[in-house]
């Protein structure tokens, strides 16, 4: 029977069970900002609704960035590298629908 190592954080709360609720909780919150896209997707197209679009689908590439790849306990480095490049992903599609 294999034995498992249990982490635990300077208060001694097992850290694998709260990763697990925050993962959990983070996966909550990215299903109820995609219905809510796709309800305001359904809505008539605007300039303002559509920059409402774009910032919570950033949002929700943050939540995925810090949550399910891993970095919110990488060094801040790869964070803002990954934060850039969704602002930049972002600002394009922005710009392709807002000038084009």
């Amino acid at each position: 029977m294999p034995t498992e190592k249990i982490q635990r954080n300077s208060t001694g709360k097992n850290t694998r069970k709260n990763t697990t609720r925050n993962s959990s909780i983070a996966w909550g919150v990215l299903l109820g900002l995609s219905v809510i896209n796709v309800e305001l997707g359904a809505l008539t197209a605007s300039k303002m609704l559509m920059i409402v679009v774009v910032i919570l689908t950033l949002l929700k590439g943050h939540i995925v960035v810090n949550y399910f790849m891993g970095l919110r306990h990488c060094h801040a480095v790869w964070r803002w590298v990954m934060s850039a490049y969704l602002v930049i992903i972002g600002a394009i599609i922005a710009a392709a629908y807002l000038f084009f």
